[in-house]
């Protein structure tokens, strides 16, 4: 991100910059943009434990759909070693967008290809039954001639 789109971003309320401390939680109640540092990503498990879903590293946008969506947190934000990143609410996201310009661009393209990484994930995921993928399986690794053993004798 140049620094005048930076500068342009940070005019709209509920736009600010974040400095996490190590080891701190950040904000999840709208998209970051992580400018330095890293972000461990984690949704919680049934039993209370947390799950690490992927780290993230700058120049990535994240938390966007806790954002758009105002369902509120979906996941954790954490700091480990500290990091700076721009916070945007939802309302700010909302604007930003209306307003068009590069900004606009980039998280169409972003959330474009958000939607494109989560179909190539349902595909894989749906695509085949347990007992087709067994079948794919195993007629990938046929081997044509078939040597048996019967009574010490190959056929």
């Amino acid at each position: 991100m140049k620094e005048a789109e930076l500068k342009a971003l940070l005019e709209h309320e509920g736009c600010n910059l974040c400095d996490c401390p190590a080891g701190g939680i950040l904000p999840s109640d709208g998209m970051l943009i992580l400018l330095s540092g890293r972000v461990l990503i984690e949704k919680p498990a049934s039993d209370g434990r947390s799950i690490l879903m992927r780290e993230a590293l700058p120049p990535e946008a994240i938390n966007a759909a806790s954002a758009l969506s105002h369902c509120g947190s979906m996941s954790r934000l954490s700091a480990p070693d500290g990091c700076k990143a721009l916070h945007i609410s939802g309302d700010a996201l909302y604007d930003a967008i209306s307003k068009g310009g590069i900004f606009s661009i980039n998280m169409t393209k972003f959330l474009v290809s958000r939607v494109v990484f989560l179909n190539k994930k349902i595909t894989s995921l749906a695509g085949y039954t347990a007992s087709s993928r067994l079948t794919l399986y195993l007629e990938e690794n046929a081997k044509t001639e078939i040597e048996v053993q019967v009574h010490g004798m190959t056929c």
